[in-house]
């Protein structure tokens, strides 16, 4: 059984306000360990969250390149574990894979959102794991929300997921980093780079899991 990660906060504080000083290092420490960099086997690679006790990890579907079994690196693995593809969206650049973990880890909430709820000037915070670069941590602000649609993709029939525009420094390994409010939950993934700001894929109902 992996080991939850909890931010030092309750379930009935609601919305937070933006953390400061030493609460950014602390929230660091407690949620690094649940990022981690996806390989390809063509040698490219981006990053992951553990979710679900450990069994799941969610990231992007452009991250595998076509890979169907990546390889995960952990912080604190020398050896990489191979995860399999559960499920793959492609026109909304979404991934979750099965975890084959081979210890303990510890695993972050994945909020599963209102679309209702528009909350334009939040500040997220990204954590992301690249193959050359060690855990990198940005804040960010939420500045709009749409759907997949009017970025030109085409869902047919189905739902279209929604997704939070940000503006998140671009950095090395940053595609399918998690973005987590200040309570620590999951509130999506950083994929497309969409005329100057990063899309942040919300999660959603069932989307997950």
């Amino acid at each position: 059984m992996g080991l939850k990660t909890y931010w030092k906060v309750t379930e009935n504080q609601g919305y937070l306000d933006d953390l400061k000083g030493s609460q950014l290092k602390e929230f660091f420490d407690c949620m690094a360990p649940t990022v981690v960099n996806v390989e390809n086997k063509k040698g490219g690679s981006g990053s992951g969250v553990i979710i679900d006790e450990g069994r799941h990890i969610i990231t992007c579907a452009r991250v595998l390149e076509g890979d169907l079994e990546p390889t995960i690196i952990t912080a604190s693995q020398k050896r990489g574990t191979k995860a399999f593809v559960s499920k793959y969206d492609r026109e909304s650049d979404f991934c979750v894979l099965k975890y084959q973990k081979n210890e303990d880890v510890d695993y972050a909430e994945v909020y599963l959102g209102d679309d209702t709820v528009k909350n334009i000037g939040q500040e997220v915070y990204i954590i992301s794991m690249s193959a050359t670069l060690p855990h990198v941590f940005t804040a960010a602000k939420i500045t709009g929300y749409g759907t997949y649609g009017t970025l030109g993709f085409d869902f047919g029939n189905k739902s279209q997921p929604m997704f939070m525009v940000s503006d998140i420094s671009i950095v090395s390994g940053c595609s399918g980093a998690p973005v987590f409010d200040a309570r620590g939950r999951v509130l999506g993934i950083v994929t497309h780079e969409h005329l100057g700001y990063r899309v942040v894929r919300k999660f959603v109902g069932n989307d997950v899991v």
